[in-house]
């Protein structure tokens, strides 16, 4: 099972969808009026435990990619460990809505 959002731009709608085996469920909405989009550099931590153990904890870098709107809301598209796929997208993403791209990334 994997969980994530699709955007369609032609239409202008949104959904976050749960995919199982191939089918995709979940509700199209009308994309909200974006403000801008960003991308910008944070980490993720996972924790391991094995056999009842101490646990371990791996942080990793990510580049997320977010569409902002009403101010400080804001839809996740992405989540990569590529910076630059993260840029690309995201820059397509601003020239299709006609949005400033905000890139955050260090």
């Amino acid at each position: 099972m994997q969980e994530g959002v699709e955007l369609d731009l032609h239409n202008l709608k949104y959904r976050e969808l749960i995919s199982w085996y191939g089918i995709k469920f979940g509700k199209w909405k009308t994309l909200p009026d974006i403000e801008y989009v960003s991308v910008f550099e944070t980490k993720k931590t996972s924790r391991f435990r094995a056999g009842g153990g101490n646990a371990t904890h791996v942080s990793e870098v990510i580049f997320k990619l977010n569409l902002f709107y009403q101010r400080n809301k804001h839809i996740t598209l992405l989540a990569s460990e590529n910076k630059d796929k993260a840029l690309e997208i995201g820059s397509n993403i601003s020239k299709i809505l006609g949005v400033q791209l905000n890139n955050a990334t260090k």
